[in-house]
């Protein structure tokens, strides 16, 4: 069965990254690593555990597929990494879905001030199809 995956990232003033996804196969993890300005270095990583569900999958008896999508919404919080996080300094957040084992990624630049977050993208959009 080929691959469909959309995901689209909304990067918050508050730190928060919501994380939407629609896929026809399920997706086995989401993670976000933080890394240096340079790009050299892992700072964070932390794999994103819950999330609201809706759609759901059905198989048919006599090998005729029906599959429905499944859209997930994940929320993680970048304040909770604050403490790995220097303020002012640059940093990139990347999104990574995983399914079958494939990896799918966004990227985006980041840095803190005063209590905030401000990121290079507000929105970013991924569109795969296999």
């Amino acid at each position: 069965m080929e691959t469909e995956l959309n995901f689209n990232a909304s990067f918050q003033k508050t730190g928060e990254i919501i994380i939407e996804t629609k896929s026809n196969k399920e997706i086995e993890d989401v993670i976000l690593w933080i890394y240096s300005e340079d790009g050299d270095h892992k700072i964070a990583e932390k794999k994103i555990d819950t999330y609201e569900q809706s759609g759901y999958y059905t198989i048919d008896k006599f090998e005729r597929t029906n599959i429905n999508e499944e859209k997930r919404q994940y929320r993680i919080y970048l304040m909770n990494l604050r403490e790995k996080l220097s303020t002012k300094k640059s940093y990139f957040a990347e999104v990574i879905v995983i399914i079958d084992g494939e990896r799918y990624r966004l990227e985006n630049e980041f840095f803190f001030e005063k209590n905030q977050a401000y990121f290079k993208e507000k929105n970013m959009s991924y569109k795969y199809e296999k």
